[in-house]
């Protein structure tokens, strides 16, 4: 199999650009109202992240373990599901680690940061306008000498922004940096956030096979 046929192509007369490693991305949107599960998480206790124009988080980093939002939950792994298959073209279950809710009141912004000890991660807007900033992803390759550019596309930038709207779910690997720049709306900017990893590692003819269940218990 030539694996240039299965990549992104841009073809412009006699040449081709091929587009190689690229960082993909996955969304989604919630097919049902979570008007009950928002109101629920509105009363959870939250706790300040830094300085005053850190992001709120809610004290509980399991917030997806509560019974009240297991029907986003049951959602949000069949969408992770479907990353392992149609993206990483893995069978290796990914299981949900951390997960927790963000509050940026107004003044607050979320500063530049990646996951550690996560494989992908995933961001589902439960309250955003589009008046409010949206998460912002850095390109993970950008190159050593910096030259003018006469416009910006997915090859060159070094950041795109993801505007999303109520319901929306967008999914990435958990290494890219993101951020959120300070809310200046007067309403509060709320995003349920969440990590994954892998129950097994690697392969028995790389001698790199991992089983956690299996190989850390004994």
């Amino acid at each position: 199999m030539n694996v240039l046929d299965h990549v992104t192509k841009f073809v412009k007369g006699d040449d081709t650009i091929l587009h190689v490693f690229p960082t993909t991305m996955f969304t989604s949107k919630y097919p049902d109202s979570y008007d009950e599960e928002f109101e629920y998480i509105e009363k959870l206790p939250f706790r300040q992240e830094g300085s005053y124009n850190g992001n709120c988080k809610t004290e509980d980093s399991y917030i997806l373990e509560h019974k009240e939002l297991s029907k986003i939950k049951n959602w949000i792994e069949e969408k992770i599901k479907n990353y392992a298959i149609d993206v990483i073209s893995t069978k290796t279950e990914l299981i949900i680690t951390n997960s927790w809710i963000n509050k940026n009141e107004p003044g607050a912004g979320h500063p530049t940061h990646h996951h550690q000890n996560s494989i992908i991660s995933g961001i589902f807007y439960l309250n955003v306008t589009s008046s409010m900033p949206p998460t912002q992803f850095y390109n993970r390759y950008l190159p050593m000498i910096q030259l003018q550019r006469s416009e910006y596309n997915s090859m060159n930038a070094e950041y795109v922004s993801a505007p999303m709207v109520n319901g929306d779910l967008i999914m990435f690997p958990s290494d890219i940096m993101h951020s959120v720049n300070i809310n200046q709306q007067n309403d509060m900017r709320y995003t349920l956030s969440f990590n994954t990893f892998a129950k097994e590692l690697g392969n028995d003819r790389q001698l790199s096979y991992v089983n956690w269940e299996k190989h850390v218990n004994e």
